[in-house]
């Protein structure tokens, strides 16, 4: 069986983001696909996918060289201070700039996540609720995906 590369990706993303320790200090392991869990008194980061396109091979076309995928990567906080989520997002940046690796385990998650660039940076106008108000930032990261 092989990969479906947007799990492979979003996998990678979380991983890599739960392992650090500098961002396990600033937001725990409240890492999340979508949306948050549960009321959260924040930080949080939210994985988002946006996109992706299949890279076929240049001789016939009929083999898929690698998924070109898009995620957005966002901070969220419970705070009228934008510095809080733009070191939160300066931190994901740093751990996910010019970052790869490879996924192992069952066939529909295995495969090579071979660069992960930050294609535009994000700041996010508050979203209030109620009496409470969220700050967000963060950006939208391209990776290449190839399945094993």
């Amino acid at each position: 069986m092989t990969a479906f590369e947007p799990y492979t990706g979003l996998v990678y993303l979380v991983t890599k983001l739960r392992q650090d320790v500098t961002l396990a200090g600033l937001v725990g392991q409240r890492v999340y696909r979508g949306r948050a869990k549960g009321a959260q008194a924040g930080p949080w980061v939210v994985i988002s996918f946006v996109s992706a396109n299949d890279r076929q091979s240049y001789s016939d076309g009929r083999v898929r060289i690698w998924t070109e995928i898009v995620f957005q990567v966002e901070t969220w906080s419970r705070t009228e201070d934008p510095s809080v989520v733009a070191q939160i997002a300066s931190r994901v940046d740093d751990v996910l700039q010019n970052s790869g690796g490879v996924i192992t385990g069952e066939g529909y998650r295995a495969g090579t996540v071979w660069e992960v660039v930050r294609q535009q940076p994000l700041l996010i106008d508050p979203e209030d609720d109620g009496d409470v108000r969220y700050e967000r930032a963060g950006g939208e990261y391209v990776m290449k995906v190839q399945s094993a």
